[in-house]
């Protein structure tokens, strides 16, 4: 029970610090595509608690092109990240058809993942060999799924836009473009979960001395 305990206050300490910092970055006038992907490939695995090891792109040298690091999932699956800036554009408008479409750098972002996807699929098997000699882990290339990071609820003025980018992830195939603001929110949900499991667990103990 006190290890247990230790550790959730150290997950709460680390996890608050990750937000704050977060936040921090978020807020800034100025906004740096490297230093967001050194930052998120630093606190990857504990924003995204279903994964369990990063294998770093300097690490693979393999021929093709791979982002500069790559999640490996709890079931050994490999995922597949472009990071780009919080204030990256994400839609513009086609005037003539009332709807929205991809900004270009989107577009970009986008094209970048599916050569990645392609890359890794067609060299799957030399990819799990070489990340195998090298990290120690058996893992599983099997359609890996791509992620873009970029942009904020910010740039959605209305309803309209958030439909469409809705029906743009949609569209999208076996990719997903996640916006800043909903990883930090979700980042808050689980400290605030933390949190909740650290007050019930002091509860229990005030009951426990009362006995």
């Amino acid at each position: 029970l006190g290890i247990q305990k230790n550790k959730n206050i150290t997950e709460t300490i680390y996890l608050d610090q990750a937000i704050k910092d977060f936040e921090r970055r978020f807020n800034a006038k100025t906004q740096n595509e490297q230093d967001w992907q050194d930052f998120l490939r630093k606190y990857i695995l504990i924003f995204y608690t279903n994964y369990t090891a990063i294998i770093e792109k300097k690490n693979i040298s393999l021929s093709g092109k791979y982002p500069d690091f790559l999640p490996i999932n709890v079931y050994n699956y490999l995922d597949i990240y472009e990071i780009k800036k919080p204030n990256t554009p994400l839609l513009n408008l086609d005037k003539s058809r009332d709807n929205y479409y991809w900004s270009k750098d989107l577009s970009k972002a986008i094209a970048q993942v599916e050569s990645y996807l392609f890359y890794a699929n067609r060299n799957s098997l030399e990819l799990k060999e070489e990340i195998k000699r090298k990290e120690g882990l058996d893992i599983k290339v099997v359609r890996p799924r791509g992620f873009v990071i970029a942009g904020s609820h910010s740039q959605l003025k209305n309803e309209a836009m958030e439909d469409g980018l809705r029906l743009l992830n949609s569209s999208l195939k076996n990719i997903e473009v996640i916006l800043y603001d909903d990883i930090l929110n979700n980042l808050k949900v689980l400290l605030e979960r933390l949190r909740g499991s650290k007050k019930k667990g002091k509860q229990k103990i005030r009951k426990k001395g009362r006995k």
